[in-house]
């Protein structure tokens, strides 16, 4: 089953740091970007959890690996995010793979700078974009 989740990473402990209890469990007040936040303390209590900017996801993919990609800081786009990359998962599943997956991905001027290092040897003359128009080498007469 897919889910969303935001990882933590634990960060040492301020020397001002107030303890509270919240929930029965002890967490750090503490200010960040101007708002006072309440974070939970580790398990042994000298680090507190703060969690990730960005909603990640965790799935399995066609072949049955389990994947957590990055998604988005907004949970509601994530959730969008993953819902395309299970519907992607399940039509890989059905047998219809794509296969130019990994092309759609590449941006169009390596997709040229490609194309060019294909064409170099093959032709003895300039690429069509690099040459100089007609217009330039024969102007218009007045």
């Amino acid at each position: 089953m897919a889910s969303l989740f935001r990882p933590t990473r634990a960060y040492t402990l301020p020397l001002d740091a107030e303890i509270n209890d919240k929930d029965g469990k002890p967490h750090i007040r503490m200010k960040d970007k101007g708002k006072t936040i309440l974070y939970p303390l580790s398990k042994d209590g000298t680090k507190y959890l703060k969690p990730a900017a960005k909603w990640y996801g965790k799935y399995r993919d066609a072949a049955g690996v389990i994947q957590k990609p990055p998604l988005s800081s907004n949970k509601d786009a994530a959730q969008t995010m993953l819902t395309r990359i299970l519907a992607d998962v399940e039509r890989e599943r059905s047998g219809h793979k794509d296969p130019f997956k990994n092309h759609r991905k590449t941006s169009l001027t390596e997709h040229v700078n490609s194309w060019l290092e294909v064409q170099g040897p093959r032709s003895g003359r300039r690429v069509h974009g690099t040459e100089k128009s007609p217009r330039k080498r024969y102007p218009r007469r007045v």
